[in-house]
């Protein structure tokens, strides 16, 4: 299972993504803008069981913060059949 949850830390947005038992990230990437964008405005901090994100600077509206993170295929959640 994964959980996700957004705040707002100061004047940046803080995300943080936590997996039911701990897990190691291989890959991890995030970005900031309007759709499609490729700036990297952002931070990400691994943890035992997930990974926090920081924006590096305020979002405006129409802005977002996306982010793609790569486990081992044993940590994968299970999909329906």
């Amino acid at each position: 299972m994964l959980q996700g949850m957004t705040g707002i830390c100061g004047l940046s947005n803080l995300n943080t993504i936590i997996f039911d038992k701990p897990t190691s990230i291989l890959k991890s990437v995030c970005f900031t803008g309007e759709r499609g964008s490729k700036q990297k405005d952002c931070q990400i901090r691994k943890l035992n069981n997930g990974a926090e994100i920081v924006s590096d600077r305020a979002l405006s509206e129409r802005e977002g913060l996306t982010i793609a993170v790569a486990v081992a295929k044993s940590n994968s959640p299970k999909l329906p059949s």
